[in-house]
């Protein structure tokens, strides 16, 4: 039985009622929040921008899936090995859920049980399925890592709580120019986005891959609303890419910092793109909160070091909390 395909796809049909229905009972988790004045972001706003990016998303990775699937059973019923196709099926997805991201082409190979041998073409055909999805992939890899969705079928939206106090950490107004540095696939600004908190969102990204893949979704996503707009741009490794002359009120460096092979001169960067009362805000899972190797990234960083860098560059820390595996931290020019 096509386990994805059948649990999935009927929960799918009405993105409305379960936008609606997550309102409902997520707003419950949020009694404190304050009333809308317009101006700054609230629970409610925050938790329909995660609903409608939820929704879209699935949408997409429902395509993805099926044909993941069909490729199984295809392959399967050549081979003859049900077992083993089974057991990579799960394997996979389980790698896909819970390790850290690198080679999707890899993650393939890795997933094969160690008692059998695929016919070298049937693997070629499933590194081709990687190459062509990782993106979605990495996407839902995102997404369950930080906790926005469940990591099981239908992939509902969490409580939400601990990504709602990051988001909290920013301090968004209504207004603000928001620079979202190695975007990826754009989910954090596509989920401001989505509130209707009206700001103007910079997004830089250096991977090709996901530059092609933000062109099409700034275009189709654009005018944000009355009075914001997503603005992409192509990031440069000593610099933001983005227009001297424009300055940030929040620059966003989330788990970007330790990919940096040239942190000095992007932080020197970043403070001259700030605006006098602009802010920097860091997110980093670092080794203290995370100790399994295959959870975090290989280039993760312990704490004391990432507040060095960011010492050394003249930055002055305003806010620190632990969410999760992750350091949110907040910090002004010095």
């Amino acid at each position: 039985m096509n386990v994805f395909i059948t649990s999935l796809f009927p929960k799918w049909l009405a993105p409305c009622y379960i936008l609606g229905f997550v309102l409902i009972l997520s707003t419950e988790a949020f009694p404190q929040s304050p009333v809308n004045t317009g101006d700054t972001l609230t629970a409610q706003q925050f938790i329909a921008g995660c609903a409608t990016y939820r929704n879209e998303f699935i949408d997409n990775l429902s395509g993805v899936l099926i044909e993941f699937n069909a490729l199984c059973d295809s392959l399967q019923a050549e081979s003859g090995q049900s077992d083993a196709y089974e057991i990579l099926r799960d394997r996979y997805m389980h790698d896909v859920l819970h390790c850290e991201i690198q080679d999707w082409s890899g993650m393939i190979t890795e997933a094969i049980p160690d008692s059998i041998q695929l016919e070298k073409e049937h693997i070629q055909a499933f590194q081709k399925w990687a190459r062509q999805n990782y993106l979605r992939l990495f996407q839902l890899n995102f997404l369950v890592a930080n906790r926005i969705i469940e990591s099981s079928q239908p992939y509902r939206l969490t409580n939400l709580k601990d990504f709602w106090e990051e988001i909290r950490s920013y301090d968004l107004r209504a207004g603000q120019v928001f620079f979202d540095v190695g975007a990826g696939p754009g989910t954090i600004s596509f989920i401001l986005g989505g509130t209707g908190l009206p700001l103007h969102i910079y997004l830089t990204e250096v991977n090709e891959d996901y530059l092609a893949m933000l062109r099409q979704e700034v275009n189709r996503r654009n005018p944000l609303n009355q009075s914001g707009e997503y603005l992409l741009r192509e990031g440069k490794e000593r610099s933001l890419g983005i227009e001297q002359d424009i300055l940030a009120d929040r620059i966003l460096l989330r788990e970007v910092l330790h990919h940096m092979d040239h942190p000095d001169e992007m932080l020197k960067a970043i403070v001259g793109q700030l605006k006098p009362k602009g802010r920097l805000i860091v997110v980093e899972s670092v080794k203290e909160l995370e100790p399994n190797p295959k959870e975090r990234c290989k280039k993760a960083m312990e704490i004391a070091k990432v507040r060095k860098i960011l010492s050394q560059a003249g930055f002055v820390l305003e806010q620190q909390k632990i969410i999760g595996s992750s350091y949110v931290l907040r910090y002004r020019a010095g």
